[in-house]
């Protein structure tokens, strides 16, 4: 099985993906360019399962493995990722019956890498040390509105933006953890996967929703938009 899972978009329109795959010459961090070419950054074992991806303001690529409950990083210039945090808190919860899956979405907000991870249904924080290493994994947020979260993004007052992928809704989550229901399936979603605001001008207030159609009875994908009040964060 190979797919692109996270993608990562620079305030110099470089667009990078990760690629899960069995096959060691297609897993890694690959960059896609305008003229449509493309090759490959940096390697991940196949073993790994990447998904979502962010970056930092030197250069650094962060990637969540959902299986095998680790953060990757790629910093700049190097040919293969290496393992940059690895937790409990990051792990898979096997009990039956819970989400299979750990360390899903991942963004940076202000030097700390954010993570979700659906199946502890916990929202937990990395401070990036001014050496680059991780700090210690704390629980920011918990509890049962946080069960199915995939993708997020922040806005400029760190007000968190929750694609939950089973219930068929956006969340946003204040920097207290009061949650807000901002959006549900009335609105047309199918299994939103991500969201991401808009990167320049009046287009910041833009949160894009992505709609993975997983259910066979509705199989078309879509990219739906949300004009909001308040523009999204970006990377300084």
């Amino acid at each position: 099985m190979t797919r692109v899972n996270g993608i990562v978009i620079t305030d110099q329109q470089e667009v990078k993906v990760v690629v899960l795959s069995q096959d060691e010459h297609l897993a890694g961090v690959w960059q896609i360019y305008a003229n449509n070419s493309f090759n490959r950054m940096a390697s991940l074992p196949p073993t790994a399962s990447p998904n979502g991806m962010a970056h930092d303001g030197r250069g650094n690529l962060y990637i969540a493995d959902d299986l095998l409950g680790c953060i990757w990083r790629v910093v700049p210039g190097a040919s293969k990722a290496e393992v940059w945090s690895t937790n409990a808190l990051l792990a898979r919860n096997t009990t039956p019956g819970t989400t299979p899956y750990g360390a899903d979405g991942i963004k940076v907000f202000h030097e700390i890498v954010y993570v979700s991870n659906p199946s502890q249904s916990i929202i937990v924080r990395i401070p990036i040390q001014p050496q680059g290493r991780p700090g210690i994994p704390k629980i920011q947020f918990q509890g049962s509105a946080f069960a199915n979260s995939d993708d997020f993004a922040f806005d400029i007052r760190g007000n968190l933006y929750i694609a939950n992928i089973l219930d068929q809704t956006i969340i946003r989550v204040d920097p207290t953890g009061h949650v807000f229901q901002l959006l549900d399936q009335s609105n047309g979603f199918n299994n939103p996967t991500a969201v991401a605001f808009g990167g320049a001008g009046k287009d910041r207030f833009n949160l894009y929703i992505t709609n993975g159609a997983f259910n066979p009875q509705y199989p078309e994908g879509s990219l739906q938009r949300k004009t909001l009040g308040m523009p999204g964060y970006s990377i300084p």
